[in-house]
């Protein structure tokens, strides 16, 4: 069974499908996340106010064999604010794109442990993505400070690659930030990425 803090983001990916519509999204340089923290946003980056928009299910040709009870499950926790969204200016139907949200979970400890997790990780999202997927690269980090794991895997969508970063901002609360990226666009969206995160300040604070 995948263990919690692995719940926490990695099937964010599907987000790769998700668009804004109605109300465009915030103009400021600085994402101020609700989770008390903030960063500053790269070029073309906005932050997409969930009181001020609506979220549609695009129905992008690579969808076919992606479990709908999984994409289902996805729109409805954006739309209750289960998480939050950074968009980029999306390039044909697929927003590119960073989701945010905490967990009250603990990253594992033991760096053999982490790499178990992540071997096994393809035979847990295979169902749920309809394809096989190659293994993904996972290692230990710092972010502002903290522990953290970070992941590349293929996403939901074939053509798209999930970035993450899980920070241990707690003994028991993990913050996730997911990025997805299209794939001829993903060391672009992995530098812009990086930078975000590296900017990250005040996730040290009392919550």
């Amino acid at each position: 069974m995948k263990p919690p803090w692995l719940r926490s983001g990695l099937t964010l990916g599907c987000m790769a499908v998700l668009a804004c519509v109605g109300p465009g999204p915030s103009q400021s340089d600085t994402f101020r996340s609700r989770l008390g923290f903030e960063l500053d946003l790269e070029p073309g980056w906005k932050h997409v106010d969930p009181d001020a928009s609506e979220y549609a299910l695009l129905g992008h040709p690579n969808l076919e064999g992606v479990d709908p009870r999984f994409l289902r499950t996805m729109v409805e926790q954006l739309n209750a604010g289960a998480f939050e969204l950074l968009i980029r200016t999306p390039v044909g139907s697929m927003a590119q794109n960073v989701a945010i949200r905490a967990r009250t979970v603990a990253l594992p400890t033991r760096l053999s442990t982490l790499l178990d997790i992540c071997e096994a990780l393809p035979r847990d999202l295979e169902p749920k993505f309809g394809r096989r997927l190659p293994p993904p690269s996972c290692e230990y980090r710092t972010v502002a400070g903290l522990r953290a794991t970070y992941i590349e895997i293929e996403g939901a969508i074939a053509g798209t690659t999930n970035l993450q970063y899980q920070i241990q901002r707690t003994p028991d609360v993990v913050v996730a930030i997911t990025a997805t990226a299209i794939d001829s666009q993903v060391d672009v969206i992995r530098r812009e990425f990086e930078a975000m995160v590296r900017s990250i300040r005040g996730l040290d604070a009392a919550q």
